[in-house]
């Protein structure tokens, strides 16, 4: 391997440029929005993150920087055989407690986290995935708690939110949301009286999203 790639700089540019997005486009004339990261962008970190000790932690900050959702972290980094899964409600708990040294296998990852959320479209019904309140939430927030060193802030580097109804517990709210967070985004959905190729009219869903900016 070139001496140059042993420069973590270097890396993280060269990896920046595998990053790619979903796009949404309309029939209104408005510019294409950003659903979510391409799978194949994040298939390609993952392998270099195991390619080797040079490319781990570059590969692994540049794929971990931006989540849809908290469920990502219990889902691919707790072991499996703690995990009980509904799958007719969506909804994922623990089977048994995680020991403290399991929760500590999250901090790594959580201390990359700079974006949580994706824009969901109204065309999109599939169910997100819950997280079980006493087995789940609850013992996560104690924990990121126990290892924040400011007041307040669980996730210390995240910068950007957006947020999904399905988070509707208080306990999200103190995940979430800190002093630090630059951009907050609230999705909603408008309506729009659309004509088909028969002259009917129709009102139409329209995805939007209000950004607040700190």
């Amino acid at each position: 391997m070139h001496s140059c790639l042993s420069i973590e700089e270097i890396l993280n540019a060269i990896f920046s440029e595998l990053e790619g997005h979903v796009y949404y486009t309309t029939w209104i004339p408005r510019p294409s929005r950003i659903l979510r990261r391409h799978p194949d962008t994040l298939r390609t970190l993952a392998s270099l993150a195991r390619t080797c000790r040079a490319f781990k932690n570059p590969a692994l900050d540049i794929l971990w920087r931006e989540i849809p959702d908290l469920a990502v972290l219990i889902e691919h980094i707790l072991p499996t055989d703690l995990l009980s899964y509904d799958e007719a409600m969506s909804h994922l708990s623990f089977s048994s407690a995680p020991r403290e040294d399991q929760w500590a296998s999250l901090d790594p990852y959580v201390q990359r986290i700079r974006a949580i959320g994706v824009v969901t479209l109204p065309t999109e019904r599939a169910r997100r995935v819950t997280l079980d309140l006493q087995t789940v939430l609850q013992p996560l927030e104690a924990h990121l708690r126990s290892r924040t060193a400011k007041e307040g802030i669980l996730i210390p580097r995240l910068e950007r939110v957006i947020y999904h109804p399905s988070w509707d517990h208080e306990i999200y709210f103190h995940l979430l949301l800190h002093s630090n967070l630059l951009e907050l985004e609230l999705p909603t959905v408008t309506f729009s009286v659309c004509v088909d190729s028969r002259g009917i009219s129709a009102y139409s869903e329209i995805d939007e999203v209000a950004t607040f900016s700190v």
